[in-house]
C-alpha cells in the first residue's frame, strides 16, 4: 500500500513538473491549488487578492497574498510564471485601460 502511495505520488509530481509553467494572473483556483505548498485556502486567497487587487507584476506581489510566504513561493518555482493579465474582468486591466 505504501509503495502504491509513492508510485501515484510520484506520478503526479512528475506530471505537474513536466507540465508548462501556469500563468499566476489565468490560473484557475483549481490549477493553483495542485501547486507544491498552496492547496484550497492559499489558492483561494490567491485568486481572491488577484480579484480585488489586479494582476501580479512579480513573484513578490504574492508575499502580499495572506497566508502565502517566500517557502511557499519558493515551492512554485519554475512551475509558475507572472505572465500576462487576462483584459476582461481585472482591476488591473480597467486601471490599464481609463
Amino acid at each position: 500500500m505504501k509503495r502504491l502511495l509513492f508510485f501515484v505520488s510520484l506520478l503526479a509530481f512528475s506530471t505537474l513538473a513536466s507540465a508548462a509553467p501556469i500563468n499566476l494572473n489565468a490560473a484557475t483556483r483549481t490549477e493553483l491549488a495542485a501547486l507544491p505548498n498552496v492547496g484550497a485556502v492559499k489558492a483561494k486567497a490567491i485568486v481572491d487578492y488577484r480579484t480585488a487587487n489586479g494582476c501580479f507584476k512579480n513573484f513578490s506581489d504574492v508575499l502580499k497574498v495572506d497566508g502565502m510566504s517566500q517557502a511557499d513561493i519558493d515551492g512554485m518555482n519554475g512551475l509558475v510564471v507572472v505572465g500576462s493579465c487576462p483584459r476582461s474582468g481585472s482591476p488591473a486591466a480597467s486601471k490599464a485601460e481609463t
